[in-house]
């Protein structure tokens, strides 16, 4: 079983675990349940890290067989890792844990809610650092925005965090319509998205410069 598997089973008893204990009301259990789940996700990154060598060199391994999501349009759903998005996942999954932690005693209000943005925010970046296809980046990307409008909308510390949140929200929303124009772009030109098949292709000084 590769990592990306194993993760992604940890994301579901995690919110398995935070369901019943909702129900049972035990709020010092989930903030330990948290921690201990959040930390062993941060742990597996850390040792597949350290089985490559503390490597920062370019390496690149598929974690997954490459599911068809459209076979006619040619877009694939394929996780390969590599030396980059290792060390952001790294990243990525040590603030959860810090966020975690540092919430223990300063967020009281709806703390199971709380958790579940975290955990969806988490879950999104494994797989924001792990397509190696520009659609599904722009997708997972898109998703993100979501639970963190959530989290500052109802969580953050100022009395605008709503007007905040939407000006994060919108703002963040619209700028990226011109990346996935560019997006748009290099699949008229090479009929596909894919992270590796755009890396041999040649395009021309034009081009680029669109993009």
């Amino acid at each position: 079983m590769n990592f990306y598997l194993l993760i992604n089973i940890i994301f579901v008893i995690w919110l398995a675990c935070l369901f019943l204990l909702n129900l049972s009301f035990r709020l010092t259990f989930i903030k330990q349940i948290s921690v201990f789940f959040s930390g062993l996700q941060f742990l597996i990154i850390l040792a597949v890290w350290v089985l490559t060598g503390f490597s920062t060199n370019f390496f690149n391994f598929e974690l997954y067989h490459p599911v068809a999501w459209s076979v006619s349009f040619n877009f694939y759903f394929s996780p390969n890792i590599d030396s980059l998005s290792l060390l952001f996942l790294l990243l990525s999954f040590a603030l959860i844990l810090v966020c975690i932690l540092v919430s223990w005693n300063n967020i009281n209000f709806r703390y199971t809610d709380f958790i579940v943005c975290l955990i969806s925010i988490s879950w999104i970046l494994l797989h924001v650092f792990c397509v190696k296809d520009l659609l599904f980046f722009y997708v997972f990307f898109e998703f993100l925005l979501i639970p963190m409008f959530v989290l500052i909308g109802v969580w953050g510390s100022r009395r605008r965090k709503v007007h905040a949140a939407y000006q994060f929200f919108f703002f963040t929303l619209f700028s990226s319509i011109f990346m996935l124009i560019g997006i748009l772009i290099l699949y008229s030109h090479i009929y596909s998205t894919d992270v590796l098949i755009l890396s041999i292709t040649e395009l021309s000084y034009y081009r680029q410069l669109v993009l």
